[in-house]
């Protein structure tokens, strides 16, 4: 996320308390402290944009106003607790018109003490913004679970059994480190699979590499077969979330970080990835698909605590915003979406058809400074986003209404 001590000075000027609006209208609340962060947002160089842009970027509005919005569905989201996480996407709710979300928190793996607020509430808040409709389960684990460069496998494990058993349709998983065998929650991750509870995650923010190691590193679990991988793009829109341009792959970016992408060094290649273009080496490439992820174009995000809003980035804005994605394929199919990243390959052949669009410029090389950006360190060469499959992108993002549809018929 971009330095919030920039933003501090809206604070005054955005109160987050509207009444109720109508679904898809912001309040006249919501619609100032938009205008007002994004002035802010271009006096720094960069953009930041509202919900309803967002959805509306992607043709989810559309899927809404067909009655495509989540409901009788779950969204499971892995991470640290943090206070007024409930009442921040609330609040974004009442801001920019939203549906009021039903949040559950539960403690798969026990006690699990506050932690930072900002992970915890651009996976509630995006994907709210995108399954609007959606009940949304809040494992909560321990912080050093998911904020470390190595993972802590047990309580992830039973996060992830946790969400099977509660009946989630999807699992949320924007977190991520040091590539290494985790048995327990790889084997967690399977058998999620098996019971078609697809889960999602990011690629990570810093290209190449890692915070703090030398070099090129792979990003776990963005490299596990089982679940489907996040890259990061950069979107530019109008006012009303009309693009003016084609998406861009993150980085690198003058606010820092990267879409992250690699070869895995410990999964075979799958079969659903044998034979596709652009794909390289012989273990597990990613990511798979890309949503909104630069810093240089971030999603407005409600902190109810510290009464703003503040752009947030990375593939942790991608993840839960592809995890309602499934969500809305999930409600439309009537059914568990099974066999989720052979069904995606298999659209890509037809990209056009299913709504799979392809990004083709933009890198992914990045320092391996301990700050992620683009100075200090060791520049380490990356991937070219470039037509058909990369490992900047992957096959590219997505076109909603089509792509919603298209999954909900081939996940099977």
């Amino acid at each position: 996320m971009p330095d919030r001590r920039l933003l501090a000075v809206l604070a005054a000027l955005i109160v987050l308390a509207p009444p109720a609006v109508a679904h898809g209208a912001p309040s006249p609340a919501g619609a100032k402290a938009t205008a007002a962060m994004q002035a802010l947002c271009l006096d720094q160089g960069w953009r930041c944009y509202s919900p309803l842009q967002v959805q509306r970027a992607y043709g989810l509005d559309r899927l809404h106003r067909a009655g495509i919005d989540g409901r009788g569905t779950t969204i499971a989201i892995i991470m640290n607790p943090a206070v007024d996480i409930v009442r921040s996407v609330e609040d974004q709710s009442r801001l920019f018109g939203l549906p009021k979300p039903q949040v559950t928190v539960a403690y798969p793996a026990g006690e699990a003490p506050l932690g930072e607020a900002g992970e915890p509430n651009i996976d509630l808040q995006a994907a709210h913004l995108v399954a609007p409709r959606a009940r949304l389960l809040f494992l909560a684990v321990p912080g050093a679970a998911v904020n470390h460069l190595y993972l802590q496998d047990e309580p992830l494990a039973k996060a992830v059994d946790a969400a099977v058993a509660a009946g989630a349709d999807v699992i949320s998983m924007s977190f991520g480190g040091v590539e290494q065998p985790y048995p327990k929650f790889r084997a967690a991750l399977a058998r999620a699979a098996a019971a078609g509870v697809p889960a999602v995650t990011g690629s990570g923010d810093h290209g190449v590499t890692l915070p703090g190691l030398s070099g090129r590193q792979v990003f776990y679990p963005a490299s596990d077969p089982n679940v489907t991988t996040l890259g990061g793009t950069l979107l530019t829109l109008d006012a009303r979330g009309r693009r003016f341009a084609p998406d861009l792959a993150w980085g690198p970016d003058a606010q820092g970080g990267a879409s992250g992408g690699g070869v895995s060094g410990i999964f075979a290649r799958p079969a659903w990835q044998r034979g596709v273009p652009g794909t390289i080496g012989t273990g597990r490439n990613y990511p798979d698909l890309s949503m909104l992820g630069a810093a240089s174009s971030g999603l407005l995000i409600a902190f109810a605590r510290e009464g703003d809003l503040v752009p947030a980035a990375g593939t942790s804005v991608a993840t839960p915003l592809m995890a309602g994605v499934f969500a809305l394929a999930r409600q439309h199919a009537g059914r568990r979406l099974r066999h989720v990243n052979r069904a995606i390959y298999r659209l890509a052949r037809e990209p056009r058809r299913h709504g799979i669009v392809d990004v083709v410029v933009g890198n992914n090389s990045a320092s391996d400074a301990h700050d992620g950006r683009t100075t200090g360190g060791h520049m380490v060469q990356g991937y070219m986003a470039h037509r058909g499959y990369d490992l900047v992108t992957g096959l590219g993002t997505v076109h909603a209404p089509r792509f919603v549809r298209a999954l909900a018929r081939a996940a099977r």
